[in-house]
């Protein structure tokens, strides 16, 4: 949702909504743009959330980079994808 979505859901809502799914992965690199999103519907207690965030980030070129993260880590590529 679009920060002005947030606003005209919330002005007509009975019940507010507690998350907001927005699409966003490894191939999908909209961080930078979500800012404005998450603070407008945080401070009003709506999350973010991407519905699928480690299904979109395999069989591709960011395999071998994300397990070297997850290998830095010590975790799993799931767990850097969800991070």
């Amino acid at each position: 949702m679009q920060r002005d979505y947030v606003e005209t859901i919330l002005k007509v809502a009975q019940v507010v909504p507690a998350i907001n799914q927005l699409e966003f992965h490894p191939y999908l690199q909209a961080g930078q743009r979500l800012g404005p999103v998450d603070e407008g519907a945080r401070h009003r207690g709506v999350f973010l959330q991407g519905p699928r965030p480690i299904t979109a980030g395999r069989g591709g070129p960011l395999d071998k980079p994300l397990e070297q993260i997850a290998i830095g880590h010590g975790v799993t590529v799931d767990a850097v994808l969800l991070r």
